[in-house]
């Protein structure tokens, strides 16, 4: 009995193809990774912060952002509005740590 050969080529073009394509698609998702360790925060971290400060603020604890009578007669005296403030501008004074 003689054995079959294959017909298909180990290094054939199709194949070199398809591994330029996977490449191709593990440097995007490392510049998805990239931009995802920048904020380091998702937004169900995010919206924890804010609501615990906010509930900080609701008890009396002072604002960390300038805030005119103005403003505050704009944003109605929201402390989740001016927690919010405070995440955007980088003043949460709020720590995560990470496990």
């Amino acid at each position: 009995m003689a054995a079959k050969k294959s017909t298909k080529k180990k290094g054939s073009k199709k194949s070199k193809k398809k591994t330029t394509k996977k490449s191709s698609k593990k440097t995007s998702s490392a510049k998805k990774t990239e931009k995802k360790e920048e904020n380091k925060l998702n937004r169900y971290e995010v919206s924890r912060l804010i609501g615990a400060r906010a509930l900080q603020i609701a008890s009396g604890a002072p604002f960390f952002v300038d805030l005119k009578d103005k403003d505050l007669k704009r944003i109605q005296y929201n402390p989740i509005r001016i927690a919010e403030m405070e995440y955007e501008e980088g003043m949460l004074p709020i720590t995560v740590k990470e496990e």
